[in-house]
């Protein structure tokens, strides 16, 4: 959504739609006094949502094709480790993602809005992550591929673990 000086009526709505209805009314008071910042915060709720949705899709794959692949790939198992390390981080970020907009940000000793920011920080580091281990995962499988297919004969066909 654009955040610019003629949007901020929208960015308010928008913002203050999403959050509890006991932080509703300070927020929108908020940010009457500071438009300013309006314009740089109505931005992070739905991306921290969408980030989050993003990476819960990117881990899904990930694990299908884990699933549904047959091969024996030299990085399989240190894979395997990686994506189960990542969904655990995933399922902790969507916990604190739903405290947070639950009205729980107590109990992180921060602002609403520092902790909104952190936890898309968070996010952020965990979804880079994702890619590095997605492009070890296809990595591996390009290369079980290409020496399959690249075997003179069907029953000399090696996995990429030779």
């Amino acid at each position: 959504m654009d955040c610019s000086i003629s949007n901020q009526a929208a960015c308010l709505v928008l913002l203050v739609s999403q959050l509890p209805s006991t932080l509703a009314l300070p927020v929108a008071v908020a940010f009457t006094i500071a438009p300013r910042t309006l314009g740089y915060m109505c931005g992070y709720v739905p991306t921290v949502k969408r980030s989050l949705e993003s990476l819960e899709k990117t881990i899904g794959v990930m694990e299908d094709v884990l699933k549904n692949h047959s091969g024996n790939c030299v990085h399989n198992d240190d894979v395997q480790y990686r994506l189960k390390r990542l969904r655990e981080q995933q399922n902790f970020l969507q916990a604190r993602h739903r405290l947070l907009l639950g009205g729980d940000y107590a109990s992180w000793k921060h602002s609403y809005f520092f902790s909104l920011w952190v936890l898309f920080q968070q996010v952020q580091k965990v979804r880079n992550q994702a890619r590095s281990l997605r492009d070890v995962l296809l990595s591996d499988i390009e290369t079980e591929y290409e020496s399959r297919f690249n075997s003179d004969t069907s029953s000399d066909r090696k996995s990429c673990c030779v």
